[in-house]
Parts: structure tokens; sequence; C-alpha cells
């Protein structure tokens, strides 16, 4: 089992967060339209025994929010695991202490991804607004590799700490991670005039890829790119690091705390709720073949857009 099945879910467990993170790109957070609540330890059950039913995945990544804010989140970590999925976990990691850590791995929890926006405490806090989290979550990663789970960290570049990527990267590595994924900031909606201050720009985007590459090839562990950036935005396609292309519709499908689908994080767009309608037919429905078949209108005419499929579609002007 893994990360990489027909199907991937993530489940937004919770709205809630007990950081403020100005990169957040929750979308309860930035459309005062959209859908708010969670869903009860009961609702989830009957939820995913609805759309679960049939498919053929072995996954869940339980996210947020900050998923370690519900008191029940291994009863939920059971459920899934007795379902015979592999969990994955996404937490900021500081709330995920010694005690928290062992009764969600007794839950079946398998994988962890923890957040680290820069190499030292004084980027990392600054980023987060909270002082101390950056030896929380050193302390966390110690803590998970200590008892042989896997952990990946995660980070989100922004204009303000990518420069600090490959250090970052190493920093993850010298605490025991797996791997290190880092996710361009994507303003959600794609409101890039509204969060123009965080955008990296395209020489920031360069030169980040190409340390990592490096990074990569001396450290000989895996380092990803989660969120789509094109070759043409690079000098070249890098040699020793996955660059990812959109899968929002193909394999991934988000589920947020009220029960609603979405084909995309940082899209606030709903493809109805699962409580009213079924999964099924959902990836081939003509909301989600439009929503994949979109490029960019400047990638019309390439002959490499069936390959890159055009990045993200957050970041760019469609047709």
């Amino acid at each position: 089992m893994g990360w990489n099945n027909l199907f991937n879910f993530s489940f937004e467990a919770t709205p809630r967060c007990n950081l403020n993170c100005g990169f957040c790109y929750n979308v309860w957070k930035h459309d005062s339209a959209y859908p708010q609540g969670e869903l009860s330890l009961d609702q989830i059950r009957r939820l995913f025994d609805k759309t679960l039913f049939g498919l053929p995945t072995e996954t869940i990544h339980l996210t947020g929010g900050e998923p370690l804010l519900r008191d029940d989140l291994e009863e939920i970590v059971e459920y899934f695991t007795k379902k015979n999925m592999f969990v994955a976990i996404s937490t900021n990691g500081t709330l995920l202490n010694d005690a928290r850590l062992d009764t969600l791995l007794r839950a079946g929890a398998k994988r962890f991804e923890l957040t680290l926006l820069g190499p030292q405490a004084a980027v990392h806090d600054h980023l987060c607004g909270q002082p101390g989290s950056f030896a929380q979550i050193c302390q966390a990663v110690t803590s998970i590799r200590k008892r042989g789970i896997f952990v990946r960290i995660a980070m989100t570049a922004t204009s303000q700490n990518i420069d600090y990527a490959s250090e970052t990267a190493a920093k993850a590595f010298e605490l025991g991670a797996g791997e290190f994924i880092m996710y361009r900031f994507v303003p959600t909606n794609g409101n890039t005039q509204k969060f123009s201050h965080l955008l990296p720009t395209s020489a920031q985007i360069k030169a980040a890829i190409s340390k990592l590459d490096d990074c990569a090839e001396t450290s000989q562990l895996p380092i990803k790119i989660g969120i789509p950036i094109p070759p043409c935005e690079l000098d070249g396609p890098p040699k020793h690091i996955h660059m990812t292309t959109c899968m929002g519709g193909v394999s991934k499908f988000i589920i947020d705390p009220t029960g609603n689908l979405r084909l995309c994080e940082q899209s606030s767009q709903t493809h109805g709720n699962l409580f009213e309608e079924s999964f099924f037919f959902k990836p081939f429905s003509k909301p989600a073949r439009s929503f994949i078949r979109q490029i960019p209108a400047e990638c019309a005419s390439c002959d490499q857009v069936k390959k890159c499929r055009g990045g993200c579609r957050m970041l760019t002007p469609t047709k």
C-alpha cells in the first residue's frame, strides 16, 4: 500500500486550525459563501461507507485545517484502518507530542506529512506566526522516526521563504525525513492580485528548483515538487527531482469537512455533496472532464501540453 492508487482521497477532517498562516489556501477562509461546519464521527462513517463502496482505492489522506484538533481523530483513523485503508495524516506538527503520536499509531496511522517552512526557527516561526513551532516540529519528526514510521516534510514556498528551499530540504533529511516536497504557493481560487506579495518570482522558482536538483543529487534522497510547474518556466527540466502534473479530477479528489467534493485544494468550486450524490460517476461528469481539459491559453499550440498539462489551473488563465 502507499499514496498512489486509482483514486486518492484527501479528507479535510476539520476547518479548525491552531495557526493562522498568511499563505493558507483553505477555501473556507477566503470564500464567505463556502459551506461551514464539521462532520461528526458517525456522519464520517456513514459518508465514507457510502462513498468508498466498490471503489478501487486503498489510501485516505487526512488533512484540514489541523486534523489533530479533532479529539476523535484516533477513531477516524481506526475506522479507515478497519476498511483496510492506508491512512496518512498531514499536520502542522505542533500538536503531535509523543502521547498523541502513540495513540494515532495504535489506531493504524501509517505515514505523516509535516510542514516545515524554513531551515531555522527565525524563518519558520515568523511565517506561521507561532514562536516555538519550529522546535515542536523538529521534535515531532524525531519522535516519528524513532518509531520507524515514514515521514515526509512539506514546504509551502512563498516569495518570503523559497530562497531557503534547498536548506529546508537539507534540514528535513537531517531530521530523518524520507522525502521532501515543495508546494509552490497557490492562492485560493487563483486570486493572484490579492496575494501578489506572496507569489515567488520566476527567478526565485528557477533558482530554487536548480538548488533542489543539486540537493537531490548529493543526498540521493527523494525530492518532489507538489504543485505543477511547466518546463517552459524553467531553464530546463531538473534531472534528480520529481515534477508533478495536475491530477485534480484524474486521480486526486478532495472531500471537505461537510462532505462536499472538490477537484482541487485551492478551488472553492464544489461538485456535489457526497451524502446526497454518488461519487461513482463524478470523475466522468461533464464538470470534472471540463476541469481536467482546461489548459492555459498560451499553451494551446505547444507540442508538450499533453505531457505537462499546462501547469496549475489556479495560476494561469485558461480556455
